[in-house]
Order: structure tokens, then C-alpha cells, then sequence
């Protein structure tokens, strides 16, 4: 059986994934909201509306596949008695899940590059890094999964 220090390794390493999908995502809205704030960017109206529909959409529709995915392993963990089995799964269907997240908050950031709006912003910011943080890898959930 391996040992503890081993899974605390492996939990921290989990945690380093998470912290540089977290930090690509704020470096490169940083790096978006420098450029729109020097350029005032304009598009025509009939996209600007239909990039105001996609993201909401996309955002909170993978936000809530995250959450579901996340059940649905949780519910699937109790089927796993090895260790590095279990670990092995809570890795997979974590970095699956927040590339997903990553993915729908950057849509945002691009369309706020693209359109220079300030709503796309909030929705990276208030529905994509919100569901990434409530997401993120916890002991204590391991704990919980694989009793």
C-alpha cells in the first residue's frame, strides 16, 4: 500500500494544475483588459448581440456540467478500494473539469478582447473564476469520496 507522503505529493501536484490553470486564466484577462482599455474597440451591432448570448451560455452551461461531472465521480468513486486507483480518478476528473471551466472563461476574455465590452468580463469573472474556485481541490473532499 503506498504510502501517505505519496498521496500528499500527488494532492499537491493537483493543487500546482489548478493554480496554473487558475493563473493562465487571470494573466491573460490582465493582459486582454490592458489592451481594450488603450483601444476602445467597436464592432458592428449584430455581432456584438450574438456574442452577448453565446458566453452567459457557454459559461454557466459548463459551469453546471462541472458540478454535475463532479457528482457523477463522486458517485462513481465508491467503486474504487486501491488507493492509487482513487487518486488516479479524482486527478482525472478534476483537471477534466477545470479545463473545461478554463475553456468557457477564456471564451470570455477573447470576446472582451474582441468587442472591448466590459460585460464579458463579469461573466469571466463572476461566473467563470467563481465556479473555478468553488472548485477547487479540496483534502478534504478526497477524504469524503473515498472513505
Amino acid at each position: 500500500m503506498p504510502s501517505k507522503a505519496n498521496h500528499k505529493e500527488s494532492f499537491q501536484q493537483i493543487n500546482q494544475i489548478y493554480l496554473a490553470l487558475l493563473g493562465g486564466q487571470l494573466v491573460f484577462c490582465l493582459t486582454v483588459v490592458l489592451l481594450i482599455s488603450n483601444k476602445g474597440g467597436s464592432t458592428d451591432a449584430v455581432v456584438e448581440n450574438i456574442f452577448y448570448l453565446i458566453p452567459p451560455i457557454a459559461v454557466i452551461g459548463t459551469a453546471l456540467g462541472a458540478f454535475a461531472m463532479r457528482n457523477h465521480y463522486r458517485k462513481e468513486a465508491r467503486g474504487f478500494i486501491d488507493r492509487d486507483r482513487q487518486f488516479d480518478h479524482y486527478r482525472t476528473g478534476f483537471v477534466f473539469r477545470m479545463a473545461l471551466l478554463e475553456a468557457a472563461s477564456l471564451l470570455n476574455v477573447i470576446l472582451m478582447m474582441v468587442t472591448g465590452q466590459i460585460f464579458f468580463f463579469l461573466i469571466f469573472f463572476f461566473v467563470g473564476l467563481a465556479s473555478f474556485w468553488l472548485l477547487r481541490p479540496q483534502e478534504e473532499e478526497l477524504v469524503e469520496w473515498y472513505p
